[in-house]
């Protein structure tokens, strides 16, 4: 609930069109909520982060503000 309403205020307050997120892919439930929050995978990033010593790859996902679309923004 928290996250979902601080997309609403980046976008609506902010003004911003675009918000993008990282996330491991075994981390289920952080995928879980990006997609229920209208955020689409976008790709895999390779070797994105050093976790554990190791570097690990990481989905991209992101958000676009469709009302900056509709609007001219």
């Amino acid at each position: 609930e928290a996250v979902g309403k601080v997309v609403d205020i980046l976008f609506k307050e902010c003004h911003l069109h675009r918000i993008e997120a990282m996330v491991h892919p075994q981390n289920i439930p952080s995928i879980a909520l990006l997609e229920s929050l209208s955020f689409e995978r976008e790709g895999l990033a390779r070797d994105a982060v050093k976790l554990n010593g190791k570097w690990q790859d990481m989905y991209r996902y992101a958000h676009i503000n469709m009302e900056t679309e509709r609007n001219g923004g």
